[in-house]
């Protein structure tokens, strides 16, 4: 799949950082997979820290301007770090952000549609 920088970091941030054996070493090759190579700190100047990840003046990594990259990521790769659930979560909570819309499209591609189903099968309220 072809992700953005700005998508790859959201994926790192939604990574389990606890969980067996086999979530810990899936999630740490998905890490190996997502994280920016040199070349792109370098060009975006990218610097993390407490308040996140930033960048240099202009480039707007937000809005997807930069060219994504091919990651391959399996589907069991995307089951085990369980970035599904971690979208349904934020989904419930209603704290999704606008820019989350590719990235769930990408990784949860049938979410829209469950979610959907789900609102139209609810009592109508009346």
């Amino acid at each position: 799949m072809k992700l953005h920088l700005i998508d790859r970091y959201l994926l790192l941030r939604f990574l389990p950082a606890e969980g067996s054996f086999v979530i810990l070493k899936t999630a740490e090759t998905v890490r190996n997979k997502l994280l920016p190579s040199a070349e792109e700190v370098e060009a975006y100047e990218l610097v993390e820290d407490q308040t996140g990840l930033h960048w240099k003046e202009g480039a707007n990594l937000l809005a997807r301007s930069d060219d994504p990259i091919e990651i391959e990521l399996t589907a069991p790769e995307i089951r085990v770090c369980k970035f599904e659930k971690t979208f349904r979560k934020l989904d419930e909570e209603e704290k999704l952000l606008s820019f989350h819309i590719p990235l769930i499209e990408l990784v949860a591609p049938g979410l829209y549609a469950e979610l959907v189903a789900k609102l139209e099968a609810e009592p109508k309220e009346g």
